[in-house]
């Protein structure tokens, strides 16, 4: 986190690494979130809205290019003023990735605190 001059470890299956996986948030429409779509310029926009107030997240929008309905962006709102955009900028399919790919190089950053979220 550049603003915070922090790097945070944690385990990519943990609660809250989940939290922010796209695939995870693009499967919430299934459980106890109504939908709406609607065409907005080059985007098909899906809301999410929470059915109770129990839920992670207040709202959730999903962008999708109207032409390939490849996603580009979500955004997400949750409590207390909180959000968070995950940007697509690229695809790339049939990859095998290495568990190296997985690990922060932290020599990279001498100056950051590392603080790890790991139990």
């Amino acid at each position: 986190m550049p603003q915070t001059n922090e790097i945070y470890i944690t385990e990519a299956d943990s609660q809250e690494a989940q939290m922010f996986s796209p695939v995870y948030i693009m499967q919430l429409y299934k459980q106890n979130y109504k939908s709406s779509i609607k065409r907005d310029g080059k985007y098909d926009v899906v809301t999410l809205v929470p059915n109770n107030e129990d839920e992670d997240y207040e709202d959730i929008v999903v962008y999708l290019d109207a032409n390939t309905s490849l996603l580009d962006r979500i955004e997400l709102s949750m409590g207390q003023g909180g959000s968070a955009r995950i940007v697509v900028k690229n695809y790339k399919t049939g990859c095998d990735f290495d568990k190296s790919q997985f690990v922060c190089p932290v020599e990279h950053f001498p100056n950051a605190e590392i603080v790890d979220m790991m139990p």
